[in-house]
């Protein structure tokens, strides 16, 4: 399963009409998320919006269904992208997170990974009224929603990767995709 699977699983499940991707790159979520309506925000590339994701959310009034972050594999963006995010999400919306669950500290590098696992759990441990969880496949799919889908543990704030590596299971309420499938049909 793919991060664009999961997206569609949501797509289809809950029958979003509006999509948005932050870090469009090469394109291929983009070409491969099937979505009624498409937008794109990058800095390069061929993006819907050729700019950064902190210029696109000063000035966009559109609202989405589902939001996709894949930009920037810094920690404090990656947590201002899902605050914001969350402010332009349709009710009943999904945000959905590339790279939340690297599998080694040497994923962490900004290249690969980076340490959007750690703005994932910051806005875990900050933001309150939302389901977090992760399904287990291509690095680990984040996902958000007001939806109660989950309920959180508490989260510390500033975790070691020690920590993580340790007790990521619990902390990412990690879920494999044959139960990310079940978890979506019970919860329409």
């Amino acid at each position: 399963m793919k991060r664009y699977d999961v997206i569609n699983a949501l797509i289809q499940a809950y029958s979003l009409d509006s999509y948005l991707e932050i870090g469009l790159r090469t394109g291929t979520s983009f070409k491969n998320v099937m979505c009624n309506h498409k937008e794109s925000v990058d800095p390069s590339w061929s993006p819907t919006y050729k700019m950064t994701s902190d210029m696109f959310f000063a000035t966009n009034k559109n609202k989405y269904d589902i939001i996709f972050i894949d930009g920037l594999h810094e920690e404090q963006q990656v947590y201002k992208d899902i605050k914001n995010s969350l402010k332009c999400l349709n009710g009943g919306g999904f945000v959905v997170l590339h790279d939340c669950n690297p599998p080694t500290m040497e994923h962490t590098a900004f290249s690969i990974n980076g340490t959007v696992y750690k703005g994932f759990l910051k806005a875990m441990h900050d933001i309150k009224g939302y389901s977090f969880f992760t399904v287990d496949t291509d690095h680990g799919c984040g996902v958000i929603t007001k939806r109660k889908m989950f309920k959180n543990s508490n989260i510390p704030d500033n975790i070691s990767w020690e920590v993580f590596d340790l007790n990521r299971n619990e902390l990412l309420g990690l879920i494999t995709p044959e139960n990310f499938t079940d978890t979506i049909n019970k919860c329409k």
